[in-house]
């Protein structure tokens, strides 16, 4: 016994502790990349066409003869996805301006479940001539407020489960050898 009971604490010491600074840390960094997008004004139209192809995907009515030929061959590629992804979500909120990329104005999209990051770029006439969806690079403040009762325990009782796992592999090693501690 007294070997499992070391190597369960061996085990607890190893074991990173969780960072309680991580949501500041994380909701920093995208402050910081928000302000060094924010330097300019999204292009006339961006935010209704982008509003626009999120309700046409969730209700299977996209109006592609807003986008060019490209662009729509792209988003019919990625349909099926990309329904999935919205609606877990659930409703859209919200959509909030970052700034201008390399690839069109790029949106936070905030939906009941979630958030999205969503780069559309405009061409001449208010056409779409690209879209993208994708996860945020971490989750918001917001996004840890929501998802804080889904799973209180979460990595936790892994940790738990992982130590009593190698405290019964430690026991039933040392009852297979004769060991009597």
């Amino acid at each position: 016994m007294l070997a499992a009971g070391f190597v369960t604490a061996v085990t607890w010491r190893m074991t990173p502790p969780r960072d309680p600074k991580q949501p500041q840390a994380v909701d920093a960094h995208l402050t910081k990349k928000r302000t060094a997008l924010q330097s300019d004004e999204p292009t006339p139209g961006s935010e209704k066409a982008l509003r626009q192809v999120i309700a046409g995907m969730t209700t299977v009515s996209l109006d592609y003869a807003r986008m060019s030929h490209e662009a729509s061959d792209a988003i019919r590629h990625e349909l099926s996805r990309d329904q999935q992804t919205l609606a877990g979500l659930g409703p859209l909120k919200s959509t909030t301006y970052l700034g201008a990329g390399t690839s069109g104005d790029v949106y936070r999209a905030s939906f009941r479940n979630g958030s999205l990051i969503c780069r559309i770029f405009l061409g001449k006439g208010g056409a779409i001539e690209g879209l993208r969806l994708a996860a945020p690079e971490g989750p918001t403040p917001q996004d840890w407020i929501d998802a804080y009762a889904l799973n209180p325990a979460g990595k936790d009782m892994a940790r738990i489960i992982l130590a009593f796992a190698k405290f019964l592999v430690v026991v039933g090693l040392g009852r297979f050898a004769g060991i009597r501690l």
